[in-house]
C-alpha cells in the first residue's frame, strides 16, 4: 500500500472514529436526559385519593425526586432508566405544581389539580366532536360562551403498535373547556366533564382515548387475546413481529391510491371544462339527487352537479360583510364544492356533515352558480336523505331540493373501485400497545365505552371480549384506595341507526346491543352498568348528534355507582315476565324508576313498576318496538325502533330480551 493510501485509510480512521464518539455522546446525553410520559402536562389531573403513581426515564442509577404539595418521593432509575414512584393519597385540591427533579435537570407541571378522572375510550362516537354536533340545540346552548377551568380532557391522536405495549405516547395536551378548545373536543367528554364537575364541585379529568370504526378486539393485549381459539395464531403474522410492516404496506397502498386519482383526474372531462367563461350548465342532464344517478355498472369515478340560486341586491346588502353557510347534508364517499367557480370547502369521506361556511363577497346579484364535484371511490355514491339541503344568508335561507330545485349532473368520468388501503388502527391489539399500555397505572374513577359498531358483522363472543378487556383495564389503572372494588365502567348501548321493521327482526345491530347488556348484568361481575342511546339515534346517520342526552345518562350513572348516590340513573330493567291469559305481565326493578305513563294499543303501564302486553295486539300491529321469538320477549329489539318504555326520570329502557314464565 502506498503512502497516500495509508493516509487517506488514517483519515477514514480517524472520521469514524469522531463519529463514533460523537454519536456516543449523543446516546449518553440522550441516556442523561429526564423524561416524563405525555400523559403528564401542565393543567392535568390526578385522581384524589388514591395512591399516586409518577414515573419517567433518566440516567442509569439517576436518583429522582417527585414532589406535589407536602407529597415528595425519591427513586432511582434502573438499568433500562426507568424510574417510578408512588406518592401517597391527597384529596381533592389545588392548583399545584409537580416537580421531578433529577441530578442535572427539573422537570415541573403547573396547575396541576387533584380531582376525579374517568377514562373514555371506544370508537368514533366517543370521540365525535362538538363541531359536529352543533345542529343539536341543546348540544349548541351548553357549549355556546361556556368555560370552565375545574374541568379538562386529554385525547390520545390515533395511533397503533402491533409488535409490543409501548412505554409513552402521544397526545394532544391537558385542555380545559372553553370556547377556544371546545370545539375540537370529543362531545362526551366535554359534555360529562362539564355535568361531573358542576355536580361535584371538584376539578373533573377525561383521558379520552378512542379511535373510529376500530373493534374491541383492538383495545385488548396479545396475551388476553391469544385465550381464544379464534385469535391464537394471527400473531405468527409478520405484522406482529416487524415493527416496519406498516410503512412498507402504507407505501405501496398510498402508490396504486394515488395512481387511481391521477388516472381520475385525467379521464375527468368535466373538471377542465366548467370553469370556463360562458359554460352552459343546462347540458347537463336534470337529476333527483336522492335517485340512482350513478352508472349502476360502474359506479364509482367523479360525478358533477350543479343548482342557482337568485339573489337580489337587497339580499347582497343585508348580508354584507357577514358569512353565508352552505349545507349540503351528507355525501358519500368525498366532495368538493365550490360558489360562483370559487372553492368553498370539501369533505373527503362520507360521515360529516357538509356545512361549509364562506364569505359573503363570493356570492352577487343575480344567478349564483353552486357546483359539486362527488368523488365516488368504493360502493355506491348518494346523497343522504332527510338532511338539510340549503344555503343559509343573514336573515334568509333558501331551499335547495324540492320540487321547484332540481339539480343536474355530468360524469366527469367512471372509475373501477378505488384500490383497498389497510386500516392501520383497526388491527387486534394494535390500539392496547399504543394507546392504553402507555397510560401505565395511573389512577381513574371510572371509565366509559361508547363502542360496538365495528363489531356487527360477528356479535357472538363480544361479551366474552368485552368482559376480558374491561379486567385486563381493571388491573391495570388503579381506584381510590378506600375502595371495595374495581373501579365502574359505563357500558353505551348503541344507538339506533338504520331502518325500523316490523314483527320479529333479527340483525348483529341488535344482537351487540344484547351483548352490550349482558356485560353489566350481575352475575358478569363487571362492575358496570348500561346507558341507552337508542333513542338519542337518527336513522341516516351513525353518529347521531344528540350527545347531551347521551352524557346526561353517563353522569347519572356515575353518581350512583362512581359516588354512591341514591339516585335513580338508568331505564326501566325487566324483573320478571309472567304470561296470563292473552297478556304478559313485565315487572321492573324499584331502583330503575317509576314507569312513566304509557298506552299504545299494545304496553300499557299498569302499575309504578308493571307493564302489560297485549299479546293479540302485538300480533296484529305486528308492531317494530315489541315482539315474542322462542319463547322470549323482546322490546326495541329493532335497528332503528320506536321507543316508548321510559321512566317518570325520563330515561328510555335499554333493548331487552326476557323469558316467559
Amino acid at each position: 500500500m502506498n503512502r497516500k493510501n495509508v493516509y487517506t485509510c488514517l483519515v477514514l480512521l480517524l472520521c469514524m472514529f469522531a463519529m463514533s464518539t460523537w454519536a456516543n455522546g449523543n446516546n449518553a446525553a440522550k441516556e442523561q436526559e429526564l423524561r416524563m410520559p405525555a400523559i403528564f402536562g401542565d393543567g392535568m389531573v390526578i385522581q384524589r385519593d388514591a395512591k399516586i403513581s409518577v414515573w419517567g426515564w433518566a440516567k442509569k442509577g439517576e436518583k429522582v425526586t417527585v414532589t406535589l404539595g407536602n407529597r415528595k418521593a425519591s427513586a432511582k432509575a434502573g438499568k433500562d432508566g426507568s424510574w417510578k414512584v408512588t406518592l401517597p393519597e391527597m384529596p381533592a385540591g389545588g392548583p399545584y405544581t409537580l416537580s421531578i427533579q433529577g441530578k442535572n435537570a427539573t422537570k415541573s407541571f403547573s396547575d396541576v389539580m387533584l380531582g376525579d378522572v374517568f377514562l373514555f375510550s371506544g370508537q368514533s362516537n366517543q370521540e365525535l366532536m362538538v363541531y359536529r354536533c352543533m345542529d343539536d340545540a341543546k348540544v349548541r346552548e351548553l357549549y355556546n360562551g361556556y368555560r370552565n377551568d375545574m374541568a379538562r380532557v386529554i385525547k390520545l391522536p390515533h395511533q397503533y403498535n402491533y409488535v409490543a405495549p409501548q412505554k409513552d405516547c402521544k397526545t394532544g395536551g391537558w385542555q380545559k373547556l372553553n370556547p377556544e378548545n371546545g370545539r375540537n373536543m370529543a362531545a362526551l367528554s366535554y359534555l360529562t366533564a362539564r355535568e361531573i364537575q358542576e355536580h361535584t364541585g371538584v376539578a373533573v379529568g377525561i383521558v379520552n382515548s378512542s379511535v373510529g370504526g376500530t373493534g374491541v378486539e383492538c383495545w385488548m393485549s396479545k396475551g388476553n387475546l391469544m385465550q381464544y381459539p379464534e385469535y391464537s395464531n394471527i400473531f405468527s403474522h409478520e405484522k406482529y413481529n416487524d415493527p416496519d410492516w406498516p410503512q412498507k404496506r402504507m407505501d405501496m397502498e398510498n402508490a396504486r391510491a394515488q395512481e387511481w386519482e391521477k388516472t381520475m383526474e385525467k379521464n375527468d372531462v368535466i373538471s377542465r371544462e366548467w370553469r370556463k367563461e360562458g359554460y352552459d350548465f343546462s347540458k347537463w342532464r336534470e337529476v333527483d339527487i336522492f335517485s340512482s344517478f350513478y352508472d349502476k355498472k360502474k359506479p364509482n369515478g367523479s360525478y358533477w352537479f350543479y343548482n342557482c340560486v337568485y339573489l337580489t341586491q337587497d339580499d347582497i346588502s343585508n348580508a354584507k360583510n357577514g358569512k353565508a353557510l352552505l349545507r349540503l347534508g351528507a355525501i358519500k364517499d368525498a366532495d368538493s364544492v365550490f360558489v360562483n367557480g370559487k372553492y368553498v370547502g370539501n369533505t373527503t369521506y362520507q360521515y360529516p356533515p357538509r356545512n361549509y361556511s364562506f364569505d359573503v363577497s363570493k356570492l352577487r346579484e343575480g344567478r349564483n352558480d353552486i357546483v359539486i364535484r362527488l368523488m365516488s371511490q368504493n360502493g355506491t355514491p348518494a346523497f343522504v336523505q332527510d338532511k338539510e339541503y340549503q344555503l343559509e344568508l343573514p336573515g334568509k335561507t333558501i331551499p335547495l331540493y324540492g320540487k321547484e330545485r332540481k339539480w343536474r349532473m355530468a360524469v366527469g368520468t367512471t372509475m373501477v373501485k378505488r384500490p383497498g388501503q389497510t386500516y392501520f388502527v383497526g388491527t387486534p391489539t394494535g390500539l392496547y400497545n399504543a394507546m392504553i399500555a402507555p397510560l401505565g397505572n395511573i389512577a381513574i374513577r371510572g371509565m366509559v365505552w361508547y363502542q360496538g359498531e365495528a363489531n356487527v358483522g360477528n356479535p357472538a363472543n363480544y361479551a366474552t371480549y368485552l368482559k376480558a378487556m374491561i379486567e385486563e383495564w381493571q388491573k391495570q389503572f388503579t381506584t381510590l384506595s378506600a375502595a371495595e372494588k374495581p373501579w365502574h365502567s359505563v357500558i353505551v348501548q348503541l344507538a339506533g341507526f338504520m331502518d325500523r321493521h316490523i314483527g320479529v327482526y333479527e340483525s348483529g345491530w341488535c344482537q351487540l346491543r344484547s351483548k352490550q347488556r349482558a356485560v353489566t348484568l350481575p352475575e358478569m361481575n363487571t362492575n358496570a352498568s348500561l346507558v341507552t342511546a337508542i333513542d338519542c339515534g337518527e336513522y341516516n346517520d351513525i353518529h347521531p348528534q344528540d350527545k347531551a342526552t347521551v352524557a346526561h345518562r353517563i353522569a347519572l350513572q356515575l353518581f350512583r355507582n362512581a359516588y354512591g348516590e341514591n339516585i335513580v340513573s338508568e331505564g326501566p330493567a325487566p324483573l320478571s315476565c309472567k304470561k296470563s291469559g292473552q297478556e304478559l305481565i313485565i315487572s321492573f326493578d324499584s331502583k330503575t324508576g317509576k314507569l312513566r305513563e304509557l298506552n299504545d294499543g299494545i304496553a300499557k303501564v299498569t302499575g309504578d313498576y308493571e307493564l302489560t302486553i297485549d299479546i293479540n295486539a302485538m300480533n296484529k300491529s305486528l308492531s317494530s318496538t315489541y315482539s315474542i321469538s322462542n319463547g322470549v320477549f323482546r322490546y326495541a329489539y329493532d335497528d332503528f325502533p320506536l321507543c316508548t318504555l321510559y321512566n317518570t326520570d325520563n330515561i328510555a329502557a335499554p333493548q331487552f330480551e326476557i323469558p316467559i314464565q
